[in-house]
């Protein structure tokens, strides 16, 4: 009788030649390595890696429990986070503790992975040694909450810095426009008193008395209206804001400047069909154009067109102070351009009309109110 038995021959070499493979591994692996029966904790082998970090020869070491190195482990063993997923034939890595022969104390890491070897269920558990790691780890620790202090500290003085600088700025502001309030209603004021004085000689001429007191209305509605312009520049947050459709804002300024601006000035509406709604105030929207309109006129002494347009964009760049988004652009453009003083325009009581003729409010408001509502503005010279 004859029995074929070439298979399992084949597959007992095989796993001979396994093992063997993987006991070259195990010597030639530069990291601590151990074979531990996973039933009894027991160290069945180790590699010279081991017995260098620990301090012991590897035959002393092959009759060693685990627990006699791990610090973290009773005298039973009974460390679960490591045993308990090897018990059950399962891979687990976990930080612990291994004690040199000489009595130090070495923080590692050890990974675990279940082998068999010869038939026998063990446990592979390489050591990654992180003593020094954690050494370096504890004397950073101190220093970066040093490090830390100190960035608190000079954010803090940054932000005192950035506080006091705004002030300063707040400080300039204000006395510049105390200074152009000043000279605005002392001229209103030589106007009055002039009037006054010349109506008190001759209080008889009657033509004469009528052209004074003119000249004291006059002066009267200019002081209204600057400190008109100045509690509209001083409550300026005070906006009430609803959906406006800008394109029909724009048809009611038409109507409205079309017998205001003469007939030299032709004005000529662009609106892009289908605009999304803005969030604004609308009389606040509708000042703003009237404003701005009121400038371009007076740039086009002679005549001109006069354009209001409204078209739907998107800022891809920080354009005029905004963030990059959605749009509606309003331009108020015309013909011709006056282009002295542009550089300053926006800086309040600042104005190229001659004396009387213009407080120099106009622009700063109308981007306060843009900047205000969520917006920018800026005057184009092109």
């Amino acid at each position: 009788m004859v029995e074929d038995v070439s298979d399992p021959v084949s597959t007992e070499a095989s796993l001979l030649g396994s093992e063997r493979g993987f006991g070259q591994i195990f010597e030639r692996l530069p990291l601590p390595s151990y074979l531990v029966d996973p039933f009894t904790t027991s160290i069945v082998d180790c590699n010279d890696a081991a017995a260098a970090m620990l301090g012991y020869g590897r035959d002393v070491l092959r009759s060693m429990r685990v627990a006699d190195i791990d610090a973290a482990m009773g005298g039973d063993g009974a460390n679960t986070v490591l045993r308990q997923p090897m018990l059950a034939g399962r891979a687990v890595q976990a930080e612990t503790r291994h004690r040199t022969r000489s009595g130090e104390v070495r923080d590692v890491i050890v990974a675990a992975v279940p082998v068999d070897i010869g038939g026998r269920p063990l446990a592979h558990c390489a050591v990654v040694d992180i003593t020094e790691h954690k050494r370096t780890e504890a004397d950073l620790r101190p220093l970066a909450g040093d490090l830390e202090i100190r960035m608190r500290v000079q954010a803090a003085s940054r932000e005192t810095a950035q506080i006091r600088a705004s002030r300063t700025e707040h400080l300039t502001a204000l006395a510049h426009i105390s200074r152009g309030v000043a000279h605005d209603f002392n001229n209103l004021l030589q106007a009055v008193l002039g009037s006054a004085a010349m109506i008190a000689r001759h209080p008889a001429a009657a033509e004469s008395v009528c052209r004074y007191a003119r000249i004291v209305a006059e002066a009267a509605d200019r002081g209204a209206s600057i400190t008109a312009r100045l509690l509209a520049f001083a409550h300026r947050g005070d906006l009430c804001a609803e959906a406006v459709d800008a394109a029909a804002a724009i048809e009611g300024v038409h109507d409205a400047l079309s017998s205001a601006l003469g007939s030299a000035i032709t004005i000529r509406v662009e609106a892009e069909a289908d605009l999304p709604l803005l969030l604004a105030d609308k009389s606040q929207l509708e000042l703003a154009l009237v404003t701005l309109a009121a400038n371009a006129r007076g740039a086009m002494p002679h005549g001109g067109v006069l354009t209001l347009s409204a078209a739907s964009e998107t800022a891809a760049m920080n354009w005029a102070g905004i963030s990059p988004g959605s749009y509606v652009r309003i331009v108020v453009g015309n013909t011709a351009f006056n282009g002295n003083g542009t550089t300053r325009g926006f800086e309040p009581f600042f104005t190229t009309k001659p004396l009387g003729q213009g407080v120099g409010l106009g622009l700063a408001l109308v981007k306060v109110f843009a900047e205000q509502s969520g917006g920018g503005m800026a005057i184009d010279t092109h």
